[in-house]
């Protein structure tokens, strides 16, 4: 079949997405109730009978010289190899591994980037191989390559209304279908959807993506990690009837009689749509009639029990149809800041988080569900209560996780621009995320972000990120505007720090010395918006080598004062490539031409998740009882959960053999001191092992020695 491919789109500074779906909620939906009740989160999308996944082996065509791919395109006379999706062609043998830190891998002329031609001589002042100094590269054989996919659908009914969901493609996607354009998106960690309804046929269906490694939105992109790209996560096609739903949404507010929850949907026409709440001895239905394609219920009063990361409570709520059923899970929390402390349900707590990254040394970006709910449950089992989604929206299962096995979440946005601060004199952060001609680009990241991820913004996510070290001001105020206008939630953006807006609603930092951190506390800052708000350390321990360091004395600030909220490490999980003979290699092992040697090793965990001593050391910092001994019988016992008394049991092993066990009532964030029966001391010593038990789940917590 021949196609006449779109040459502009990629390199073209004025469209970021054309024929692009407005965003929405992430939903799968199914036939009806029974069918959704019985299948679990991350089986969702691949067991409906109304969604098709599009996963598996496609057709692929890799242009190392992207002059040579023709504009006229015949897909009969192509000859393709095979290539798995979802997937990151740099991890399946097409160009090679890439590994740097905070430059572009082209000339900084933002929104200029290369097209077909070779990459030019590059400027940048740092790097981890070269040090801090100006120099000049010539990068070599460095193309903007390109990628053609092609699969084959089957349509039974070409009459029925079909959108075509990717859910994460790197760095853009151009998408034809039998002959024809469809339409282009970038943005590389947020949904794009097309409706290709009138497009399809009966029977034998071709469709064709092209996807280039490098568009002007790569400017936004400039994360550390691999640079991969490729179709990366699941591809769905859904099939909607007039009498399904386009558009669902939840919010909660805490009042005196109780929490009101209002349901809501966009329908594709004016149907009746049922909203039901149901969980925990609470079932209550309502039934509303579509009027101009809204449809919206309220419950109010409801005698609810309240989540949070101790003790997720959630409820299921339904959207039903007379075709179709939706079926959320959503909890009743609440999140607020009062003065400078930042409270979830009332109390303040202190953020237990580590910064993960999508990350597969064998897949690169591309995770699948059993890998993500292995990292969540990895969070669990150290400690961990607070994950930062950096630098980009995850795959919305990891949300429906952090709902259900209670870890918080900062939601961050697609946006880092580091590279403008390494390849340009004099430095600077701001220079496109204070220029209005990118207000546009911005604004289509962070809507698309909070619509898909709205739902979740009522439990898991505690706050919004607008991205990463991109500085400010203009563009991030925009897109600060927009949330506040939709959502209640706290926004967080540590790189207001490198402008003169210094902070939104949380003052933020990476890498602060403990006495910064401890002169917060006092509100002694020179930065006069770290002072007068919550200050959280998006990231704060370095997990390089033998790190993470320090750790405990930037605690024991967190603990002494009620504006520090606490942080998340860098990072989760060092990042490699893995190869099978089982060896991994790093920044600069593939022959990258700029790179950033092994600052990619600098998790808590190895590529298999394996834990380094770093991670059983936060494990340890992280644990949520700690015990000192006093003197005599006297320990004290300090809490430092926000909702839990009575869970943890507490294990006193002595050095004669006995044992001593106490589960200890201390109020959260409190201490208090207890009296324990003393062992009996063995050759002139008393020696004790306090082992803390979770009663709950029956997992041992954390050991200290006394």
């Amino acid at each position: 079949m021949k196609y006449r491919l779109n040459t502009t789109n990629y390199h073209d500074f004025a469209t970021f997405a054309v024929n692009k779906l407005p965003a929405r909620s992430y939903f799968i939906p199914y036939p009806g109730r029974a069918a959704v009740d019985a299948v679990a989160p991350k089986q969702k999308r691949y067991a409906s009978p109304k969604v098709q996944c599009l996963n598996g082996e496609w057709d692929f065509k890799f242009s190392p010289r992207p002059a040579e791919l023709p504009v006229e395109l015949d897909t009969d006379a192509v000859h393709f190899d095979k290539l798995d999706v979802p997937s990151c062609w740099q991890f399946r043998g097409y160009d090679k591994p890439f590994y740097v830190n905070i430059r572009y891998q082209f000339p900084h002329k933002p929104p200029v980037i290369p097209t077909t031609g070779k990459v030019s001589r590059t400027f940048s002042w740092l790097g981890c191989d070269t040090g801090i100094r100006p120099q000049w590269k010539v990068p070599g054989e460095e193309y903007n390559f390109v990628g053609v996919y092609r699969r084959f659908i089957e349509i039974d009914d070409a009459d029925k209304r079909r959108i075509v969901s990717f859910l994460g493609v790197a760095s853009c996607m151009d998408l034809y279908v039998n002959g024809f354009f469809i339409g282009y998106s970038e943005g590389a960690h947020n949904t794009a959807e097309f409706d290709l309804t009138g497009k399809l046929k009966s029977g034998h269906n071709e469709l064709v993506v092209v996807v280039h490694r490098w568009c002007n939105g790569t400017y936004l992109e400039d994360q550390d990690m691999f640079r991969n790209n490729g179709i990366f996560r699941d591809v769905l096609l859904r099939t909607e009837e007039p009498t399904d739903l386009w558009d669902i949404d939840a919010k909660t507010e805490k009042k005196p009689d109780g929490y009101t929850l209002t349901l809501s949907a966009q329908t594709l026409s004016d149907i009746d749509v049922a909203f039901t709440v149901k969980g925990h001895g609470l079932e209550q239905t309502a039934t509303v009639t579509a009027e101009n394609g809204t449809a919206q219920a309220v419950f109010a009063g409801l005698d609810v029990t309240e989540w949070n990361a101790e003790v997720p409570t959630l409820y299921n709520i339904y959207y039903e149809t007379a075709t179709s059923c939706v079926k959320e899970k959503i909890g009743f929390r609440t999140v607020e800041i009062k003065q400078d402390v930042f409270l979830l349900n009332g109390r303040k707590i202190k953020l237990k988080g580590v910064n993960h990254h999508d990350t597969d040394a064998a897949n690169g970006y591309t995770m699948s569900p059993d890998d993500i709910e292995r990292d969540m449950l990895v969070c669990k089992r150290f400690n961990i209560d607070t994950v930062r989604t950096s630098h980009y929206p995850p795959d919305p299962l990891l949300l429906e996780l952090a709902d259900e096995l209670g870890i918080y979440i900062v939601d961050e946005n697609d946006l880092e621009t580091h590279g403008t601060f390494a390849m340009q004199l004099p430095p600077t952060y701001n220079s496109i995320s204070n220029d209005p001609k990118w207000e546009s680009h911005y604004m289509d990241r962070i809507m698309r972000l909070y619509q898909r991820d709205k739902i979740r913004g009522n439990t898991s996510v505690i706050m919004w990120s607008l991205g990463n070290e991109a500085g400010g001001y203009h563009n991030t105020d925009a897109m600060y505007d927009y949330l506040k206008q939709h959502s209640p939630l706290p926004v967080h953006y540590e790189s207001a720090i490198h402008c003169k807006r210094q902070a939104y609603d949380v003052g933020s930092e990476m890498y602060p010395s403990v006495k910064m951190v401890h002169n917060v506390g006092e509100k002694r800052r020179k930065q006069a918006r770290l002072n007068d708000r919550p200050y959280f350390m998006c990231e704060y321990a370095h997990a390089m080598g033998v790190g993470p360091g320090n750790t405990e004395a930037y605690w024991q600030e967190i603990y002494n004062y009620d504006n520090l909220m606490g942080g998340c490490v860098w990072e989760m999980v060092d990042h490699a490539v893995l190869h099978t003979d089982g060896s991994y290699t790093y920044g600069g092992d593939h022959g990258e031409w700029e790179h950033d040697r092994n600052f990619c090793v600098d998790g808590l965990f190895y590529p298999d998740r394996s834990p380094s001593t770093g991670a059983k050391l936060m494990r340890f910092i992280y644990r949520p009882i700690r015990v000192a001994h006093v003197s005599g019988g006297q320990f004290e016992v300090f809490n430092t959960t926000a909702f839990s008394t009575g869970r943890y049991r507490l294990a006193f092993r002595w050095n004669d053999g006995s044992k001593t066990i106490l589960t200890p009532q201390t109020a959260p964030l409190t201490k208090e001191t207890v009296t324990v029966p003393l062992g009996r001391a063995v050759d002139g010593l008393l020696a004790v092992i306090v082992e803390t038990t979770d009663t709950v789940t029956g997992q041992i917590v954390s050991e200290e020695q006394l």
